[in-house]
């Protein structure tokens, strides 16, 4: 059929650069996170750029049959692609190391704006160093080399041209983008994971959800390494006023407070507001 005609041609990166430029143009939408401000002042938002469904489904459909040397080369220290369950294994775990050590420290890394501002630079080399994935080249170059240009929706509802071209990064919802950003962000993933490993903690991701966890002072060490990594492999940013801390045991808490705020980091909370964090949505506390 011409469907499937024109996703093989998308898929093997044939389409002529014009009409990939035009097709990768995307929706802005910017996600309000959490509670809308009683003041009326701006909320904190979420910049999601949203493409055409049937290039993500023809996108979707690539990636599912390369499922297998992404997990290869990423798990188990990022389990957001290729791996079945993955935030529940995520979450299994985490819990289990931090009930098993309570003096530990586990730092839920914020990378800003992880997915729209990786280096594209840096997604297409991780996919060209990646064993098994070199039929995914012409794909990723195609839509990795061209500016997506942005548009939303006015005050009267139609789609308005915002004058404004995404450039770096991948178009969140695609699933392009989730394994290129990923990759990119692995070694340092693994730089961290491998420090930490050495006092008997580590480093786990799920995509740019991060936890970094082990004895305190190695931790704080690791996330420095780590934030100086992303941001000269990937132009990746560590916002270290949203990334939280969480200790278990309270006594060991109150020792790693001072040096953890000291270190830019806010003590985290769980659902409920007491101390914890959210590990992919699900609520980790002893309190």
């Amino acid at each position: 059929s011409k469907t499937e005609w024109f996703g093989a041609q998308w898929i093997q990166g044939r389409l002529p650069p014009w009409f990939v430029a035009t097709y990768m143009g995307a929706r802005f939408t910017p996600l309000i996170k959490g509670a809308k401000p009683e003041d009326g002042s701006v909320p904190d938002a979420r910049p999601v750029a949203v493409g055409t469904g049937l290039r993500r489904l023809f996108s979707t459909a690539a990636i599912r049959q390369f499922r297998a040397p992404m997990r290869e080369a990423l798990y188990p220290q990022q389990c957001a692609v290729g791996v079945e369950s993955g935030q529940q294994l995520l979450t299994v775990f985490l819990r289990d190391v931090l009930h098993r050590n309570p003096d530990f420290i586990c730092v839920k890394v914020d990378v800003s704006n992880a997915f729209n501002a990786c280096s594209r630079l840096a997604m297409l080399e991780a996919i060209k160093r990646t064993e098994g994935l070199e039929d995914l080249l012409p794909l990723y170059a195609a839509t990795l080399t061209v500016a997506s240009k942005l548009w939303m929706r006015d005050d009267t509802g139609e789609l308005s041209d915002l004058g404004a071209f995404m450039e770096e990064g991948g178009q969140q919802g695609c699933a392009t983008t989730s394994g290129a950003f990923c990759l990119a962000l692995h070694p340092a993933v693994l730089a961290a994971d491998g420090a930490l490993a050495e006092v008997g903690g580590g480093a786990r991701f799920y995509a740019d959800d991060g936890y970094l966890y082990g004895p305190a002072e190695d931790v704080l060490r690791a996330l420095k390494v780590f934030e100086t990594q992303i941001k000269a492999e990937c132009d990746l940013v560590l916002n270290r006023s949203k990334s939280e801390f969480y200790v278990e045991r309270a006594v060991t808490a109150d020792v790693v407070r001072a040096s953890a705020l000291a270190a830019g980091l806010v003590e985290g909370k769980d659902g409920e507001g007491r101390r914890g964090i959210i590990c992919v949505g699900i609520p980790l506390g002893s309190e």
